[in-house]
């Protein structure tokens, strides 16, 4: 029960209390009264404090994710930094890492889809997939070695390593930063170190690592292994004694010889008997010299050659003389015994004086000198004694024959002992006929490696042993990938197997064939061969080898259909050219017929492309032309037909349309498409479409009338305002009609001074006063009355007019801005539109100066408004151009600001005074909260730049009060004043002088 309701419940009890009992009773009513208050005051303290606890745990995890950023960036090293936004998949990167890809600021891409431009195609799987097992939790740390191209096209290594630093309460990464650290020069070695080992892995000479302080083989390759018939990898960590010399020096002995000669001379050379694992011996010429291993410390690198069977023919001609003799003289190579104090040849055998055409008389009185045909007397003898310090000698030299015949050979000379005295004995082989061979062999080999043709040589089992440089130029494939297979792995997949079959029957019928086949490359792609096989046989006739000769003829192939794609196709889109698109329609409307169904028509031509290949030039046009083709294409179904007649014209062929409905959805669709923004010079460009349709059999039957129709309904939805579609009715061709006749007239208009120009006001926003004047040009038609530009000025662009129409008003206006000021004192400016063709043309400043010279109007009194679409050009040449006109002294407006392609980036760097918000921002701006975001965002921009902004189009006081609101500098628009004829304006001015 409440006090409330206590209190009135006896209250006819408190009325008869006395004085003192009234006193009692209202201290208590004020306790209660301060208790109340107590407690709102508790209450809002509590609020107060939560609103603050919650505030500081906000910027406890704030710090959090700063500390998480920063001890990652410490725990994974210095590099370059990456940051990746994964609900908007934005990544920016480093200024490093631009540097290291050879970039500027800007460049490298923003989206994570558009990754695969700077990463090597063969990485991008396993980065995705790396990344992937991150954000699924299943890696503590995102790392991976990935290969990225360089601006200049070459490969940059970078060890990329990241954290996933932000989740959502579900658990899901919002954001992820990383570093990349260059490992190019890492790589590099690590590629050069593999080459190494691997080309010492497999020299036939044995070579063998011995650490000095304990005699124990480090490294052994497979050569030495397999020469004392270890497996391998069993000598490793072994010593070196437990190669045992058979009798002879012990392993002590030799040891210091090896010692004593790597003292003085830093190389120890020897022959050294060996004994295998199965206890058989070899001889062994081995080469041993000494370094610091920065593992090991001081080691021996031993490279060892097995000479048994020399040593095996030396021993036997030491056996026995009666042997040696018969050697000496039944062998089929020269031998001579030489003395070497003297040089004087001592013995020679039948072969040697036959093989230089002499008698053994003759020979007999004949020295070294006389026959040897690259050495000199002088030479030979200081060969002679390079021989006795190494003790023997093998070497090409050439011998003249008595007829001066050159013979080339091969001499291996060796010391042996005859009575304790050194001779040469010297075995000399003819190996002219051997060096007419190799040469032969280069010749073929050069041949072999030099053909443009591709060659295969396979077995008589049809399985490859060798390819030519050319083979793998052509498919991709390398002698070690392909040696060993059979080539149906070339095979297209065009072909069945009858085919490979008939051509195999032919080879093996007559042993040759030739012909035309598609094979296929390493990566994949298929292409045209013009294939040669032929069958080498044994004297049996049985086949040895197949030779296989191919060229690539794709280039043929291409010439063929380059010619039919020129008469059938457009060059630059690869769409249907007028001619195809002509036949095609022709085919769909007789189909139409048959199966009484409907064909639809598109017409479509890009809005704003002349503007656009005007000033960004023909190459940004071709791509963005090409650009529209594809997003055509995507619009449509596989039947349907996508042709360009030429410009920037489009049509499409709908055959078995089901009537207007179905081709409005498709029209709609395309229409969405071209709404996008098109790149082109690395900025983006917005463009649009108008599309015109005609329907047969509603329109009429005949090809050539259906394509009228359909553009004269694309001029149609032109008109009406671009970027819309309009089907064709039987009043258009009055209207395209009128159009071609309104054209007619208006060149006719500027010569007979049948154009005007009216004066609109701008204000200053916060004075109300006039601050400016801008020229409006109308025409005063003899039949049609007063025109408005939107009337004729589209008009003046396709038929040429619009340079001398604004060239004609920029003079008038000047004439008239200056005889205003100088009779009434007016203050404003004046603002003159120019098209961007009279930018684009090379003396565009020369009909300024002449403007103001003739009217004698001051620079500082002229603003000229120009286009977004100015600020297509390249930067450096639209600022170039701007930079120009601003030196004259006028001031420079962005028209209809908004509606265009400009950004803050690039507007910063142009001389600009003012910019102009487009009309359709301005209107009814109170009530539309998105436009009002806009308008701001503009007025915000023009603060930014230093610049004036001026709103168009003002024509409630609500959308005043708002542009006030949010600090617009000026404004225009019937809610101050509509356009005025210079009479009337001067009316106005005469009324506000008094002078009326």
């Amino acid at each position: 029960m409440s006090l409330t309701f206590l209190f009135f419940q006896n209250m006819p009890t408190f009325l008869s209390l006395d004085m003192r009992h009234w006193g009692l009773f209202l201290a208590c009513l004020l306790s209660i009264v301060l208790l109340f208050l107590s407690f709102v005051h508790i209450k809002k303290q509590r609020k107060s404090l939560a609103k603050s606890l919650k505030k500081r745990a906000h910027e406890i995890m704030t710090r959090k994710e700063f500390e998480t950023r920063f001890n990652l960036a410490l725990h994974i090293g210095n590099g370059t930094i990456w940051e990746w936004d994964i609900q908007t998949n934005k990544i920016s990167f480093g200024p490093r890492f631009h540097a290291l890809l050879g970039y500027q600021q800007g460049e490298l891409p923003t989206d994570i889809y558009e990754l695969h431009r700077i990463i090597h195609t063969d990485d991008q799987l396993k980065v995705r997939n790396t990344i992937v097992q991150h954000l699924k939790g299943n890696t503590d740390l995102y790392e991976h070695e990935t290969r990225f191209l360089k601006k200049s096209g070459e490969i940059l290594w970078i060890l990329e390593r990241g954290k996933v630093i932000k989740k959502d309460a579900m658990g899901k990464a919002l954001q992820m930063i990383g570093i990349g650290t260059d490992i190019t020069e890492y790589k590099l070695r690590e590629e050069a170190t593999r080459l190494q080992s691997e080309i010492i892995s497999h020299m036939t000479e044995g070579i063998v690592l011995i650490r000095v302080n304990d005699g124990t083989m480090v490294y052994t390759n497979r050569s030495f292994e397999k020469m004392f018939e270890y497996d391998a990898g069993t000598l490793l960590g072994k010593h070196i004694s437990i190669l045992k010399a058979p009798g002879g020096r012990s392993f002590e002995e030799i040891t210091q010889e090896i010692v004593e000669a790597l003292t003085k001379h830093n190389i120890w050379k020897g022959e050294i008997k060996k004994i295998r694992k199965d206890g058989t011996t070899f001889w062994g010429l081995a080469t041993l010299t000494s370094y610091k291993h920065p593992q090991h410390g001081k080691v021996w690198l031993t490279i060892q050659t097995d000479i048994s069977i020399r040593k095996e023919a030396e021993a036997t001609l030491r056996d026995s003389e009666e042997q040696f003799r018969a050697i000496f003289e039944q062998s089929s190579d020269s031998i001579l015994l030489i003395d070497p104090d003297n040089g004087k040849i001592l013995a020679f055998n039948q072969q040697m004086h036959q093989n230089l055409g002499y008698t053994r008389t003759e020979f007999e009185k004949l020295s070294i000198p006389d026959f040897e045909a690259m050495e000199s007397k002088e030479e030979v003898r200081k060969h002679i004694v390079q021989i006795q310090e190494k003790k023997w000698d093998i070497f090409q030299t050439q011998h003249r024959t008595k007829s001066g015949a050159i013979r080339d050979v091969e001499v291996t000379i060796r010391i042996i002992h005859v009575k304790n005295k050194e001779y040469f004995f010297a075995a000399i082989h003819d190996i002219t006929d051997q060096k007419l061979a190799e040469k032969q062999q280069r010749l073929a080999s050069t041949v072999f490696e030099s053909a443009t043709e591709a060659i295969m040589v396979t077995d008589s089992e049809v399985n490859i042993i060798a390819v030519n440089p050319a083979f793998t130029e052509i498919t991709g494939y390398a002698l070690h990938e392909v040696q060993g297979k059979n080539p149906q792995f070339l095979k297209s997949g065009k072909h069945d197997d009858s085919t490979y079959k008939k051509m195999w029957d032919i080879v093996e019928e007559t042993g040759h064939w030739q012909g035309e086949l598609w094979d296929r490359r390493k990566n994949g792609d298929i292409f045209p061969i013009w294939l040669s096989i032929t069958a080498i046989k044994d004297q049996k006739g049985e086949p040895l080898y197949y030779t296989s000769l191919f060229s690539d003829i794709t280039e043929r192939i291409a010439s063929e259909e380059k010619l039919h794609a020129q008469a059938y196709y457009d060059s630059l889109t690869n769409l249907p050219n007028q001619r195809l698109m002509k036949d095609r329609l022709s085919q769909a409307l007789n189909q139409a017929k048959r199966t009484e169904k409907k064909v639809g028509i598109l017409f479509i031509d890009l809005d704003h492309f002349k503007s656009v290949n005007d000033t960004l030039g023909h190459l940004a046009g071709d791509h963005i032309l090409k650009e529209a083709g594809k997003r055509l294409l995507a619009s449509v179904r596989d039947a349907d037909t996508v042709a360009r007649s030429g410009g920037d014209e489009f049509q499409i062929i709908l055959p078995n349309t089901g009537g207007k409905e179905e081709v409005s959805l498709v029209a709609k669709k395309i229409i969405k498409e071209m709404s996008l923004p098109f790149m082109a010079e690395n900025r983006q460009v917005f463009l649009g479409a108008s599309i015109g349709i005609t329907i047969f059999p509603d329109d009429g039957d005949q090809a050539t009338f259906l394509l009228k129709n359909a553009d004269m309904a694309m001029y149609k939805a032109k008109f009406l305002g671009r970027n819309s579609y309009h089907f064709f009715d039987q009043n258009m061709e009055k209207l395209a009609k009128g159009r071609a006749v309104l054209g007619w007239d208006l060149k006719k208009a500027v010569t007979q001074n049948e154009l005007s120009i009216f004066y609109q006001p701008i204000i200053h926003l916060e004075t109300l006063k006039t601050v400016a004047l801008e020229a409006l040009v109308r025409w005063h038609h003899p039949d049609q009355g007063l025109l408005l530009p939107e009337k004729f000025i589209p008009v003046a662009e396709e038929s040429g007019t619009i340079g001398e129409i604004g060239q004609m008003v920029l003079e008038r206006a000047c004439q008239q801005m200056y005889e205003w000021q100088k009779t009434y004192g007016l203050k404003a400016s004046l603002s003159v539109n120019m098209s961007s063709r009279q930018f684009i043309l090379i003396d565009f400043l020369h009909p300024i100066k002449n403007a103001l010279e003739n009217s004698g109007l001051s620079p500082e009194s002229l603003t000229i408004e120009c286009t977004e679409s100015l600020t297509l050009d390249p930067v450096e040449k639209a600022a170039e151009k701007l930079n120009k006109l601003k030196a004259l002294g006028v001031h420079i407006a962005i028209d209809d600001f908004g509606t265009g392609y400009s950004s803050l980036s690039y507007l910063s760097r142009f001389p600009i005074d003012q910019l102009k918000i487009d009309k359709s921002f301005i209107q009814n701006v109170h009530s539309s909260p998105q436009k009002q975001h806009l308008v701001e965002a503009i007025i915000r921009m023009g603060e930014s730049l230093k610049t004036k902004v001026i709103a168009e189009g003002i024509e409630q006081q609500e959308d005043l009060d708002l542009l006030l609101n949010y600090g617009c500098h000026s404004g225009q628009g019937y809610y101050f004043s509509k356009p005025l004829s210079a009479k009337n304006y001067e009316a106005l001015l005469k009324k506000e002088k008094g002078l009326v």
